[in-house]
C-alpha cells in the first residue's frame, strides 16, 4: 500500500513502511525536543520518483495518510537503502525516547547526550 506524506506545502507518496518510519522518527525527535533530516525515496506530485529530504522533529508538522486513490504502489529501489533507512529511523526514534531528562526544565540536554552515543 502507499501512504501520502504531507509536509509544509508539499505532498509525497511513499511505501507504508517508509511513511510509518518517518512519522515514528518525527515523534521520537519531538519527544526529545530535537530535529533531524529524513532522507527518503518517494514519488512526487508530477509522478517522478527520487530522493526527498525533509527536516522533521519538534515543532514541525507532518501528516501521513493512506492513499485511497487508484495509484500504482511506490517501488523502493535497491539502491535507495529503503529497509536499512527504515530500521535506522526506528532505532533513532527509540534512542530519542529513552533520553534521560535533566533536573529542572524537563527537556533533554542535547549537549550532554546525543542520539549517536548509543549507536
Amino acid at each position: 500500500m502507499t501512504q501520502r506524506i504531507r509536509y509544509g506545502g508539499a505532498e509525497f507518496l511513499a511505501t507504508d513502511a517508509t511513511a510509518d518510519a518517518v512519522l515514528d522518527y518525527a515523534d521520537g525527535l519531538a519527544s526529545g525536543n530535537s530535529v533531524a533530516i529524513a532522507d527518503i525515496h518517494a514519488r512526487r506530485r508530477d509522478g517522478s520518483t527520487g530522493r526527498v529530504r525533509m527536516l522533521i522533529g519538534a515543532g514541525i508538522p507532518i501528516s501521513v495518510e493512506a492513499v485511497t486513490d487508484d495509484v500504482p504502489p511506490v517501488e523502493e529501489p535497491e539502491a535507495s537503502g529503503g529497509p536499512a533507512t527504515i530500521e535506522r529511523f526506528r532505532g533513532l526514534a527509540a534512542v530519542f525516547r529513552r533520553r534521560p531528562l535533566p533536573d529542572g526544565d524537563g527537556r533533554p540536554d542535547v549537549r550532554a547526550y546525543g542520539p549517536w552515543d548509543e549507536l
